[in-house]
C-alpha cells in the first residue's frame, strides 16, 4: 500500500476464528502490559476470551509502532465497541498509552471527547492527553546553538555562586528546550554532587543517560530520585540505572503499576551493592499483592552480596497509600 508516494507497511496479522477462542469466564481481574507492537483488533480478541471481566488495567508503550495502529488505540469509539462488546461487565477500566509519533499535527481536544463515554459510564473516571518534543528531533544546527548557550549559563552561574559547593541538585520541569539542554553541562560543573533530582523525560533522554561524558559524574551519586512526568520507569530503565550509578545508595521512582516496579526493585537489588533505601511511588496496585515481602527482598540481597543472619530482622517492607518503602541494614 503506498501514500503521497510514500511507502507504508502493514504487518500481515494472523486470521482466528472468534468461534475458536477458548473462554476463561473465572478470570474477573486483569492487568496487561504490552511493550511490542500489536493491533486493537488482537486486543478485542484477548478480551472476548473473559466475558466475566470486571476489572482491566492496560499498559501501552511503543516507540516504533506504525501510525494507523496508534490512530486505532487513540481513537475512544474503537475502545467503547471494544468494551461493551466483549466485557459488558467491566466495572474498573484504566489504562496508560504512550507512543513515538511523528511531527504531524493531532487535534487532542477531537481524542478526549472521543472517549466521553466513559467519563459518563465510569464514577470517578477521567483522561489526560499531553505531547512532548523527543530531544532526538534536536537538529544539528539547534546542537551547536543550545551548546554555546549551555556554556555560557553555566559561566554565568559559577559567577553567581560556587559550583563545586553544591551536594544536592534538583532539575526542576521545565518546556523550554534550551534550559533542558543545558543539564549535562550544569552536572559536569557541579563537581561534587551526590543527590541528583531530575524529571523522567529528561533523565531518559540521550544527552544524560547515554551521555558518556557524564560516567564519573553518575559514579559518585549517592541518591537518586526520578520523578515521573510522562515516561514511568521502565525495567529497561531499570537497567540503565544499575550500569550507571553502581555507587547509590538510596533511590525513589515511579511507576505505573505495583506489578511493573516488582521487577525494577529486584534489579535494584541484583546490582546495587552499596543500596539502603529504595521508595517506589505507583499509580495502580495491579494484582501484586504478597510478592514484595520481607523474605523476598533477604533472599535477593543474601543471593547478590549476602547479609548476616542477625541483621535480617532489620530488612523492612512497607507498602503504604501508593508508595513501597525498602530498608535494607
Amino acid at each position: 500500500m503506498s501514500h503521497d508516494n510514500h511507502n507504508i507497511n502493514i504487518p500481515n496479522f494472523p486470521s482466528i476464528n472468534e468461534d475458536d477462542l477458548p473462554a476463561i469466564p473465572i478470570l474477573k481481574i486483569l492487568n496487561l502490559q504490552i511493550f511490542t507492537q500489536c493491533n486493537i483488533h488482537s486486543l478485542s480478541l484477548i478480551l472476548h476470551c473473559m466475558s466475566n471481566l470486571q476489572e482491566l488495567s492496560l499498559t501501552l508503550v511503543n516507540n516504533h509502532m506504525n501510525q494507523w495502529l496508534i490512530d486505532s488505540f487513540i481513537n475512544g469509539n474503537n475502545w467503547q465497541r471494544m468494551l461493551t462488546g466483549y466485557v459488558a461487565n467491566l466495572k474498573v477500566f484504566d489504562f496508560h498509552m504512550s507512543f513515538l509519533m511523528d511531527n504531524r499535527l493531532l487535534d487532542l481536544n477531537l481524542i478526549l471527547n472521543s472517549f466521553r463515554y466513559f467519563v459518563t459510564h465510569y464514577n470517578g473516571w477521567h483522561m489526560g492527553i499531553s505531547r512532548w518534543i523527543t530531544y532526538e528531533d534536536i537538529g544539528p544546527h539547534s546542537t551547536h546553538s543550545y551548546r554555546s548557550e549551555s556554556h555560557q549559563y553555566v559561566s554565568n552561574l559559577s559567577a553567581l555562586i560556587d559550583l563545586s559547593s553544591i551536594t544536592n541538585l534538583e532539575f526542576e520541569h521545565s518546556n523550554d528546550l534550551s534550559r533542558s539542554y543545558v543539564a549535562p553541562y550544569v552536572l559536569l560543573a557541579c563537581i561534587n554532587v551526590t543527590k541528583l533530582i531530575m524529571r523522567t523525560s529528561l533523565f531518559f533522554s540521550s544527552i544524560v543517560i547515554d551521555n558518556p561524558n557524564l560516567s564519573l559524574t553518575f559514579a559518585r551519586i549517592k541518591a537518586l530520585e526520578l520523578i515521573s512526568d510522562h515516561i514511568y520507569v521502565s525495567l529497561k530503565h531499570g537497567s540503565k540505572i544499575v550500569d550507571s550509578f553502581p555507587s547509590l545508595s538510596h533511590v525513589e521512582i515511579e511507576v505505573y503499576s505495583l506489578d511493573s516496579g516488582i521487577p525494577i526493585v529486584d534489579i535494584f537489588l541484583c546490582g546495587l551493592k552499596m543500596l539502603r533505601h529504595i521508595i517506589v511511588t505507583f499509580s495502580h496496585k495491579g494484582l501484586a499483592d504478597d510478592t514484595i515481602t520481607q523474605e523476598h527482598i533477604i533472599e535477593k540481597w543474601r543471593q547478590s552480596f549476602g547479609l548476616n543472619r542477625n541483621d535480617e530482622y532489620k530488612v523492612v517492607v512497607k507498602i503504604e497509600d501508593h508508595t513501597l518503602y525498602i530498608w535494607i541494614p
